[in-house]
């Protein structure tokens, strides 16, 4: 439904009740018929919210105060959360998770597919913490050193996070040996404004099948100073860890990876099994 004036303006605030979820993982409520979305908001909220931003057709709003919470609501078990873009879903129970996104694959499969078919059930995972296998971390310069995290949803701002819940843990001993490393040595982080700095991302994979873990630092520039000591420190760490590989990527570029790796310690591949 669209207004010739919004029924909001930017820094008011109203009671909502969330009624439904966005593709994003944001509540949503309306008000005078308009969506507001509202980030770590669970549905069968009612808040308080701050509008932080209004277009045509709807609003954008951050929670300024939970006055009832839902029957899914849990407390957040992550101090990045909702700061960080790497996750939205620590705000609920695992079972309304399922739910929500079950609810997301009938609801395309109305609306783009123009089909009546209800989603199966969603088959819940034995494993529902520490289950990626892949992290692309960007690194920042903080005044305790170099801390690696995540982007915040939809920009660049690194939030820290320095033990993501849903990456395995070796992951963290792995960023935590790096960020010791570019200390020790000075290696500075990439800034994306002024191209300058060495480090862009830390990029780690984990075979399930072999229980390999391949680490590689994406750089701005053909080399590393001390690059044994990197892999000594990372292997030190993580005992797992099977490769060691630079990735050059030079490039005035959001794309994170560039087209050539060197190994500095190691194997250059990890092998894993599918299905």
């Amino acid at each position: 439904m669209k207004h010739e004036k919004a029924p909001l303006t930017k820094n008011q605030r109203l009671e909502l009740d969330i009624v439904a979820a966005g593709s994003g993982g944001e509540g949503i409520g309306r008000h005078e018929g308009f969506a507001v979305f509202v980030p770590a908001a669970a549905v069968g909220d009612r808040i308080e919210a701050h509008i932080v931003k209004v277009q045509r057709s709807m609003a954008y709003a951050r929670i300024a105060r939970i006055i009832e919470p839902s029957a899914d609501r849990i407390p957040a078990d992550c101090e990045a959360f909702p700061r960080c873009g790497g996750c939205v879903y620590r705000h609920i129970n695992y079972q309304a998770e399922c739910a929500l996104k079950r609810q997301r694959v009938t609801d395309a499969l109305r609306r783009i597919g123009g089909l009546d078919l209800e989603a199966e059930e969603i088959l819940p995972s034995p494993q529902s913490d520490h289950y990626r296998n892949k992290a692309q971390l960007p690194c920042q310069k903080t005044e305790n050193g170099i801390g690696f995290g995540f982007y915040a949803q939809r920009s660049h701002r690194i939030v820290q996070c320095a033990d993501c819940l849903l990456q395995p843990e070796s992951f963290s001993a792995i960023a935590a040996a790096t960020a010791q490393y570019m200390d020790r040595v000075g290696v500075e982080p990439y800034d994306e404004v002024n191209h300058s700095g060495l480090v862009r991302h830390l990029y780690i994979r984990a075979s399930r099948h072999s229980g390999e873990i391949m680490v590689c630092l994406v750089i701005n520039g053909n080399r590393l100073p001390e690059e044994e000591l990197l892999a000594d420190l990372i292997c030190a760490a993580e005992p797992k860890v099977s490769g060691v590989l630079i990735n050059i990527n030079k490039k005035r570029t959001n794309v994170i990876l560039g087209e050539r790796c060197r190994v500095i310690r190691g194997s250059e591949h990890i092998t894993e099994r599918l299905l």
